[in-house]
């Protein structure tokens, strides 16, 4: 899960730069963290680990959580320039 992880980022930071509208930055978003997301069925496999790796697990995929929001919010803000 922890490759999952790592590709789920490096998806979204390269689909960042092919992102020019808001209703393109929003269908990423959805695709990626969204209800049905990848990163929402990482998270949800989680059940699947062992206890005592959870918290380390956790961790990482907050970790990743943080990284891609960071992601969305550069393509946002990037776009709400162009838009003005």
């Amino acid at each position: 899960m922890e490759k999952e992880l790592n590709e789920i980022v490096a998806y979204a930071s390269q689909q960042a730069d092919a992102e020019t509208t808001r209703a393109q930055v929003e269908s990423l978003k959805a695709e990626v963290s969204g209800p049905n997301g990848r990163l929402t069925g990482v998270m949800k496999g989680m059940k699947d680990i062992p206890k005592e790796d959870r918290p380390a697990f956790g961790k990482r995929i907050n970790e990743a959580k943080q990284a891609v929001q960071a992601i969305f919010d550069g393509i946002l803000e990037a776009v709400e320039a162009s838009e003005m």
